[in-house]
């Protein structure tokens, strides 16, 4: 997943462990925001999961081991 994250909003995804695409980039404006300087950062999804057992991040629980019912990422098709 990459997202584009203006201050302080980047902090946000500091601290859910998203990576800057290139490290010691710091922020690019963004021309159609009006120049707003943006951190372009990642996460690879798929090891998400990984990542935050490791990490012991304090969301680990609640995004990986809660069963939520009303959602299904079944095979279905």
């Amino acid at each position: 997943m990459v997202i584009a994250a203006r201050s302080p909003v980047d902090r946000s995804y500091d601290r859910l462990l998203f990576k800057d695409i290139v490290p010691g980039m710091g922020y690019v404006p963004f021309k159609h925001v009006g120049n707003i300087p943006h951190r372009v950062m990642a996460l690879e999804v798929q090891k998400a999961r990984d990542i935050w057992l490791q990490a012991k991040h304090p969301l680990f629980e609640f995004m990986a081991q809660t069963r939520h019912e009303d959602i299904d990422i079944g095979t279905g098709v």
